[in-house]
């Protein structure tokens, strides 16, 4: 297998598009993995696009993705 040693720092430098990179995070806090949307939020912060992410945050808090406690 090729990818075996694929990290995800490289996964997603091969990811050109932030559109995909939002919606990985956004399909992590639907889906509740916390290992997909943290990597994706990392990835976010890298690029530059924290607004992505407070916007998305809000919305997964509405819509009941997200929960305190």
């Amino acid at each position: 297998m090729l990818y075996k040693n694929l990290t995800a720092k490289e996964l997603y430098a091969s990811i050109p598009a932030t559109s995909i990179v939002k919606e990985m995070f956004v399909n992590g806090l639907k889906i509740g993995s916390a290992q997909l949307a943290i990597s994706a939020m990392e990835e976010l912060t890298v690029r530059g696009d924290t607004d992505i992410i407070q916007h998305e945050l809000d919305l997964a808090f509405k819509e009941g993705y997200v929960k305190i406690g």
